[in-house]
Parts: structure tokens; sequence; C-alpha cells
């Protein structure tokens, strides 16, 4: 079926679908779901199969939530969900772009901050360390002690003593150093958790 003919058959079903034809419904899913999707797949190459479909299938389903939208004096129906679908397309590319941009700048930031867990000397220390505290904090510390011991070990402190008091320990405890490297211990596993998942 050439595309003149299909669009012709598509308009003959809006016009179905506006007087209030509920067979025109499934009409209309049946003559546009293959061509549709055929036409996404073809102007947007970088679209997996089901990518494709998928987007097709919502475009319908977009038209059909308010065919009044569609206004055959300025297009088609074709032309109309053609236009929605490959606005989604592009859409769904931004999206992945930005969250990939995203993961890329969050695996590198934790590698970076697992990697001075050990061994803090660069000047921008402290910057680095608010910038995990802010996108990462809550996956890191689970109590506000833990929070204070996060932010100390990403600045580079070293001393048990300062550490057992961010943990709210007694400094000259019996047990304060073991307690000060079992917490440092579970704050770098989950830093190397997070980076492991980013």
């Amino acid at each position: 079926m050439s595309s003149d003919d299909l669009a012709e058959q598509l308009d003959g079903l809006h016009r179905r679908i506006i007087a209030g034809s509920r067979s025109a419904l499934r009409d209309l899913f049946v003559a546009v779901l293959r061509p549709l999707t055929a036409f996404l797949a073809k102007s947007h190459s970088a679209l997996r199969n089901d990518e494709a479909h998928d987007l097709a299938t919502d475009a319908i389903l977009i038209y059909l939530r308010d065919p009044t939208r569609c206004d055959l004096g300025r297009a088609s129906l074709w032309t109309y969900l053609c236009m929605v679908a490959g606005a989604d397309a592009i859409d769904q590319f931004r999206t992945e772009a930005r969250r990939r941009q995203l993961l890329e700048t969050a695996a590198e930031d934790v590698a970076d901050w697992a990697r001075r867990a050990n061994d803090v000397s660069d000047v921008d220390t402290s910057i680095d360390a608010r910038r995990i505290m802010e996108r990462h904090g809550h996956k890191l510390a689970s109590s506000e002690s833990e929070r204070r011991l996060l932010a100390l070990i990403l600045e580079g402190e070293k001393s048990t003593k300062v550490l057992a008091e961010a943990l709210g320990l007694e400094p000259r405890g019996a047990e304060t150093e073991e307690l000060v490297k079992q917490a440092k211990d579970r704050i770098k596993l989950r830093l190397k958790r997070l980076r492991d998942v980013l």
C-alpha cells in the first residue's frame, strides 16, 4: 500500500473515531502499527526493533487520548502519528544520552573518591568531598555519625582521635581504635560497591 493510500485510509479511520466508532480503534492499530514501526526504524536507525514498536504504540495511544488534536485540515493522521512518534524517538535519544553522561560522571567521581579514601593529598579534596556527600552521601552513610566519618575520610583525615570523635566514641577508649577501623572499613566497602554499580 502506498503512503498516499495509507494516509487516506487513516483519515477515514480518524473520522470514524471522532464519530464514536469503537471498531475503528481496533482497525487503526491493525492498519498503522506495522507501517509506523517501519517508518521509525527507517528514520531513526539507532532504534532497536522493540523500541520502534513501543514508540509506534505510544504514538497511537497518545492520539487516542485526544483524537481531536489531529486536524485533518492541517495534516493527515499519518503525518500526525509520524510527528508524534519521531518527536518521542528524539526525546528518548536525548534522555538516554543524558543518563549515560550522568552515569559516566558519577562513575568517574566514585572511582576517584574510592582511590582517595586511602590516600588523599590533593588541594581540591574538600570540594570533592562536598560533591560526594551531596550526590551519594545517603548511599554511603546510614547515620549522622557515619556521615561525619565519611566527610572526614574524604577530606583525608587519618587521626583516630578525630575519627573517633566524629563517631561519638571516647578517643582514649580501649576498643576505640578497632571500632574506628571497622567503621572506616564499612565506608570503604560502600564506596567500592557504589563504584562497581555505577
